[in-house]
């Protein structure tokens, strides 16, 4: 899933050369609103009652459709739609992830917990751009959204695997 973290930074330069640079900044602005509109206190309550690993799940579920949708549409109005989309995923995992990561830690290890969460995403950032950047130079424009989709679809998976392997856990 840390692929997408350095896929989601390359998206404007992808798009600029389509769309109008005003078009560019509606595409951030949408992104931000649908994140906006989801980011309210219902999520937590949401995460909170079916359980963050479900949440997760079904957020890397909408992380696929959105990149699936990127590298298969060049219409702009796709795209738009695509981007809010993209904050509807952000708001259902950024906190969530958060909040996964200290429940998984001592509760006087929670600081470590997070600051090594912060850190493996910090890291990885770099490889994954490296590697978005090789697939759009080596292969074509479209392939980083492809394997960035097929990464995000492979956690929600797993994730899923997990909730149904260890009922005990995640009883939600």
């Amino acid at each position: 899933m840390l692929i997408g973290y350095g896929l989601s930074s390359l998206i404007m330069p992808f798009y600029a050369f389509v769309i109008s640079p005003v078009q560019v900044l509606y595409l951030r602005f949408a992104e931000r609103v649908g994140k906006g509109v989801r980011t309210a206190p219902r999520d937590s309550l949401i995460s909170d009652k079916v359980g963050k690993e479900k949440m997760l799940a079904v957020g890397y579920l909408v992380y696929a459709v959105v990149y699936f949708g990127f590298g298969w549409s060049s219409d702009v109005k796709a795209i738009m739609g695509l981007f809010a989309l993209y904050g509807l995923y952000s708001a259902m995992t950024d906190g969530t992830q958060k909040a996964f990561v200290s429940d998984l830690v001592d509760s006087d290890k929670k600081g470590t917990g997070l600051g090594i969460y912060n850190a493996l995403i910090g890291l990885t950032l770099l490889p994954a751009s490296l590697l978005a950047g090789i697939l759009y130079d080596k292969v074509n424009a479209d392939v980083p959204f492809y394997f960035g989709g097929a990464m995000s679809l492979l956690a929600a998976l797993m994730l899923f695997v997990l909730i149904l392997t260890d009922k005990r856990r995640f009883k939600n």
